[in-house]
């Protein structure tokens, strides 16, 4: 940092204005991502501001710290919407011989029908699929609640596992619950965040994709509001998917963008 290999070895004494410039020059130097920066410059400013308070630094030293702006910058978007054959291999490798399999099943089926996040999938609860409604109650960031119509295909799937699931001698509140080594459902108290990556790198790899591709479990939802936005309006795509901000929504538009732009290039 400025000459110095370590933060430990900066002399945090001397810091003032110009050579908290100094330092953000160095870093875009290193090319640095901007983000990087940005938390780097943050934790300076709290330095400063401790400082400040302590009565180290004056206060109108302190006040140019604090007013320096963060780095501006942009990143391609991360992730990727699977094309409507990949999904079908993926629902196609869930066979319905265990339960392990039908819940896994389900798992699919509100990530890529009905887009909902990771943390939403593990933690639904029965009482909020709605069949008669047609709807399923997501409680989503923020305790906002909101919800989401059922398709076909949803509905299918989360009647059989209702149905199933109350054939069997377990208890709980969650759709959701974990399973032993032959497959069993063991309860139905939810699972945690990490089940459902695994149960989607499980049958991505099953299906054929290649291991460095495979999709995470963000990109199921990345996915639906792609289809979303591709048939709707943004509006409606942005309530469905529980977003505060439609440019959020937007965002999440992975709809052959990169094929799109050549195509205007080759033409232009």
């Amino acid at each position: 940092m400025h000459g110095f290999d370590e933060p430990s070895t900066y002399p945090w004494h001397e810091l003032d204005y110009p050579k908290t410039l100094e330092i953000i020059e160095d870093l875009k130097a290193q090319q640095l991502k901007y983000t990087t920066i940005n938390a780097i410059l943050s934790a300076i400013k709290g330095v400063a501001n401790q400082a400040w308070l302590l009565g180290f630094m004056e206060g109108n030293e302190f006040a140019k710290i604090k007013a320096i702006k963060a780095i501006k910058g942009e990143r391609l978007p991360t992730g990727q919407a699977l094309s409507k054959p990949d999904i079908c291999a993926l629902f196609a490798c869930t066979e319905l011989d265990s339960d392990k399999s039908r819940r896994d099943q389900v798992i699919l089926s509100l990530g890529f029908d009905l887009g909902l996040r990771r943390e939403e999938i593990s933690q639904l609860k029965i009482a909020n699929v709605r069949l008669k409604e047609q709807v399923v109650r997501v409680v989503g960031k923020g305790n906002k609640e909101r919800e989401v119509p059922l398709n076909t295909r949803s509905t299918t799937i989360l009647s059989d596992w209702l149905k199933h699931i109350n054939s069997l001698p377990v208890k709980g509140l969650f759709l959701l619950g974990r399973t032993n080594k032959k497959g069993e459902l063991l309860d139905l108290n939810g699972i945690d965040n990490s089940s459902v990556w695994r149960v989607v790198k499980k049958v991505a790899m099953q299906s054929g994709v290649d291991f460095d591709n495979l999709p995470s479990t963000h990109d199921m939802r990345r996915t639906r509001v792609t289809e979303w936005l591709e048939v709707g309006n943004p509006r409606i795509a942005q309530q469905l998917a529980g977003h505060s901000h439609i440019q959020t929504t937007m965002g999440y538009d992975r709809a052959e963008l990169a094929d799109q732009m050549k195509d205007v290039q080759s033409k232009a």
